[in-house]
């Protein structure tokens, strides 16, 4: 189990007294404990601080770009038109 706290809008926007996820009421600064699994979602969330528990959050990993354009044409012996 882990502790998940929602503290509103980090850009300090209107912040609800309180928010409501799968099926949890959240008041707001109130710590809440929290199965493993909605703390990984809640991890990722900036609305909410997630301590404790079991939980890996993982970087985005980068994408190579895509090139643009057309394919080049390759000849049967593999060298390039």
């Amino acid at each position: 189990m882990a502790t998940a706290t929602f503290i509103g809008d980090p850009r300090g926007g209107a912040n609800p007294p309180e928010c409501e996820m799968a099926g949890i009421v959240f008041p707001l600064g109130q710590p809440i404990d929290v199965p493993d699994m909605l703390a990984a979602k809640l991890a990722g969330n900036g609305h909410f601080r997630v301590d404790g528990g079991n939980v890996l959050i993982l970087d985005p990993v980068e994408q190579p770009q895509k090139r643009r354009g057309r394919p080049p044409k390759v000849r049967p012996d593999g060298d390039v038109q």
